[in-house]
């Protein structure tokens, strides 16, 4: 009977692991699905069919650098969100869209119009703003600390996704709000997805069970439905 007992625990709890998704989020992912309408819409809608199809929705939250490297290394199973930048396929497998974005430049009209421009990301990632001169360019580690330049006139401007800098000017850095616009003449639009580790040895499982969930979000009507109940920019859907 003990013996049995055992094998019963060993069969339910890993029948129990087996039907969980962990995503890897960043540390400010609490504020995020409350104040960031794109964010908090494309979770809502992942945990919603997840949920509808006997999945439990788990976090990892870390820094976001450090929740990228929890994806390629299999400890989380996928990083949420994740635009399809050029080199992103050097390491991960993408679900399908789950929406967009535009990527483009914050300006401070204030600032010198020879200062570098700043990005996270080396300029070259993005592939259709070819105005900006890679070689003056300053490379920050988080966006806040980008803007904070920008907003000091260090920067002629700062390269990012338009809704997650109109999130930070509108929550946690509001008091740089009227001094930094978006220019909304130069941009770049990228699909929004999961992103899944390619040496991850569930990768085809694990985008099938996600990319279920997104597509039964588009078929049955709740993909729009929520996404509009979180007030998204209408450039910011996609189509199934």
């Amino acid at each position: 009977m003990k013996i049995l007992f055992v094998l019963l625990c060993i069969v339910s709890c890993s029948v129990k692991a087996a039907n969980s998704i962990t995503f890897a989020v960043g540390h400010d992912h609490q504020k995020m699905i409350i104040d960031y309408p794109f964010y908090a819409a494309s979770w809502e809608i992942l945990n919603v069919e997840l949920t509808n199809i006997g999945y439990t929705v788990k976090t990892n939250i870390y820094p976001w650098a450090r929740a990228k490297e929890s994806v390629k290394k299999g400890k989380s199973d996928g990083l949420f969100l994740a635009a399809n930048f050029k080199g992103r396929e050097s390491w991960a497998s993408l679900s399908i869209a789950i929406g967009q974005d535009q990527f483009g430049v914050f300006q401070n009209h204030r600032s010198d119009p020879l200062a570098p421009f700043g990005s996270v990301r080396l300029l070259s990632n993005y592939s259709q703003l070819t105005f900006l001169d890679q070689n003056k360019q300053i490379k920050v580690t988080t966006a806040q600390e980008g803007l904070l330049l920008l907003s000091n006139q260090k920067l002629q401007g700062f390269v990012m996704s338009r809704s997650y800098g109109d999130y930070l000017l509108h929550n946690e850095l509001h008091t740089l709000n009227k001094r930094i616009v978006f220019n909304e003449e130069k941009i770049e639009t990228y699909t929004a997805h999961i992103a899944v580790g390619k040496t991850n040895p569930e990768r085809a499982g694990i985008l099938s069970i996600v990319n279920k969930a997104i597509g039964n979000a588009f078929k049955s009507g709740s993909y729009k439905k929520i996404m509009q109940k979180h007030g998204v920019e209408e450039y910011q859907l996609v189509t199934f």
